[in-house]
């Protein structure tokens, strides 16, 4: 049974102007994903994916981005793809909601990221 959906679109310029303050990278990004977001052209299109994902994964689980620990979400890229991994108050939500699983879709252009989050029983 699906307990929650969330979406977001980030714009990827946007994200590039914040990574250049070092703040914001710690405050939303786990060091795994600075690492993997790396540098370059293609550091600000990873990051606005994982912001998107993160801002997706507040939405479907009911949590507010102004009240939500960013680092409590943590985007993973394994064998099987990618997923949304909670710890703290998020996982706690996530318990609270009955929920087992976070679904999780995203992907990136020239201008924006898109997340979809799905959480399911």
């Amino acid at each position: 049974m699906i307990l929650g959906v969330g979406i977001d679109v980030t714009e990827i310029a946007r994200i590039e102007r914040a990574s250049r303050r070092p703040q914001f990278l710690a405050r939303c990004f786990t060091e795994r994903e600075r690492t993997y977001a790396g540098a370059g052209h293609q550091a600000a299109s990873r990051l606005a994916a994982r912001f998107a994902a993160k801002e997706a994964t507040f939405k479907a689980l009911g949590v507010g981005a102004a009240r939500a620990r960013w680092q409590e979400a943590e985007v993973v890229r394994h064998a099987g793809g990618v997923t949304v991994t909670l710890s703290g108050s998020l996982q706690k939500r996530l318990q609270a909601l009955g929920g087992s699983r976070l679904h999780l879709s995203f992907s990136h252009g020239q201008e924006v990221a898109v997340a979809v989050v799905v959480v399911e029983a």
